[in-house]
């Protein structure tokens, strides 16, 4: 109900494209984006406010989502000729999982039957907003005695990601494309705003 499905599946609802976003697999996938949320965004936070900080995150996590909802129907045409394939939910997916034929093949199955959840779009948007904002910030880590500047840290973060997005792995199930929405649009917003606050201090 509240997961992102495939945009072409009976169950995908206009809604899933933020509500996604509140989901999360099990308690270590929660605990670990909270924590980053918290400790990043909480510097944006002294920076915007409370009500930009829950914009942000609204528009970084519709973002995200429409970068991997786009990959995705890019994925299913590339399997099937189409970005939207007929598909009889209780036919197909017994069969499939019967491991009997069925007009479409397992892998476009997978993209149509699977779904989506997690905040790390928006995590993403936060770090790479944060660097945006305090690149020469530096970051400790815990039990280590070294430290480095924030803006190599995300370059370097986005730089796997990114090439991680782009190698074919078929037992990868984490989504790419959603975290470097979520980067993407974490930038395009925080750029946006520093721009618009300072034609408004020139007025």
């Amino acid at each position: 109900m509240f997961q992102l499905s495939y945009i072409g599946a009976d169950n995908f609802k206009l809604h899933q494209l933020f509500t996604y976003s509140l989901m999360h697999g099990d308690i270590w996938h929660l605990f670990f984006n909270m924590f980053i949320i918290v400790m990043f965004g909480n510097d944006l936070e002294r920076v915007w406010g409370l009500k930009r900080m829950i914009k942000f995150y609204a528009v970084v996590a519709v973002g995200a989502a429409l970068l991997h909802t786009g990959y995705m129907m890019h994925q299913m045409y590339q399997l099937t000729g189409m970005v939207f394939p007929q598909i009889n939910d209780t036919f197909e997916l017994g069969n499939w999982a019967m491991g009997k034929s069925t007009s479409l093949p397992p892998s476009a199955l997978s993209l149509y039957f699977g779904s989506m959840v997690g905040a790390s779009g928006v995590v993403f948007g936060i770090l790479v907003a944060f660097v945006y904002l305090f690149p020469t910030a530096r970051i400790s880590f815990l039990l280590l005695p070294i430290s480095i500047r924030a803006k190599w840290l995300v370059i370097a973060y986005v730089a796997i990601e990114a090439y991680l997005a782009f190698v074919v792995n078929p037992v990868d199930n984490i989504a790419h494309f959603a975290h470097l929405g979520g980067g993407l649009f974490g930038f395009l917003v925080a750029r946006w705003w520093v721009y618009t606050d300072l034609e408004k201090k020139l007025k």
